[in-house]
Order: structure tokens, then sequence, then C-alpha cells
């Protein structure tokens, strides 16, 4: 019983994605990238079934062709993360790569620096110093020290006074 759906151009299609990561860490949906075409729901629900109660599996054909699809699971746990991420995954002979939807997106070209780049603009809008707040003493920055020029460890940028 394989039903494959299709993808609409640049997207995942009915609830294939939809980044269901937890706060917490714990994902409940899981990505089937790359799946074998010989691959039925069937058989991805009874080899997924084995991890817990499955809410929804979903398989989509894009356009190129590709079939990936979905496992949701109804009760989701840390341990049951490590058991899908960590896990080399066999279904009736054929290997089946999981992901989470932040894994995949993160995995795409350009996708981590424009990232890093948002990052890093919305902590100079906030007058930060990139990972830390000097004016806090966090890290990547001065702290109560002050500027070496200003009272830190001198008068000058020399170290008088040792």
């Amino acid at each position: 019983m394989s039903v494959h759906g299709e993808l609409e151009p640049g997207g995942h299609g009915a609830g294939a994605a939809g980044g269901e990561d937890d706060p917490k860490g714990v994902t409940s949906r899981y990505l089937l990238v790359d799946l074998a075409e010989q691959l039925t729901q069937d058989e991805l629900q009874n080899y997924f079934s084995t991890f817990g109660e499955i809410a929804e599996i979903t398989m989509r054909t894009a356009a190129s062709g590709v079939i990936s699809g979905s496992v949701k699971f109804n009760n989701p746990t840390m341990e049951l993360r490590k058991l899908m991420l960590q896990e080399k995954h066999t279904v009736s002979g054929h290997n089946v790569s999981v992901q989470t939807w932040k894994m995949q997106k993160l995995a795409k070209p350009g996708y981590r620096a424009k990232l890093d780049a948002e990052r890093a603009e919305r902590a100079m809008a906030k007058g930060g110093c990139g990972k830390g707040d000097a004016s806090k003493g966090a890290w990547g920055g001065w702290g109560d020290w002050g500027m070496m020029g200003k009272g830190g460890w001198g008068g000058d940028w020399g170290f008088s006074g040792w």
C-alpha cells in the first residue's frame, strides 16, 4: 500500500515537516529522507512502531522523484530521540536516514551562515559584543575590569605597579 503524495515545489507537503521540536529538545516528528521507491507506509509503520506509539506516517514524492516521509510519535521522549537519531535504521533491507526538521534546515547550503549573521546583527543592535556583553562582565568583554586605558591593569596600556 504505497501511497505517495506529491510535494509542492520547494515545500514539504502537508504535515511532513513543520518544526515540531519541543523547546526541551524532545521531537515528536522525524523526517525520513531519500526513501527507497520499494518501501511502503506499512513497512515503515511496522518498523517504527517498535520505538513507540505512532500518530502518523507520511510519504511524499517530490517533482524530482525523491521520496521522503515522516513519522510522528504520540509520546516522544529523549530516549526515543536518541534511538531515532543515533541508531542505523534498515527497513526491508533498505537504509533509512532519519533527521529532525531543524537538522535538515541547518544542512542547507548557506543557512548556517545566514543564522550567524542574523544573530550577530541582533547582538550589535542590543549593543552587545557578539557572544558576550561587556557591560555585564560576560565572556567576550572586559566586564568589571573596564578598558585597559580606563583603570584596568594600569593607567595606560602598560602594566604599571607590578
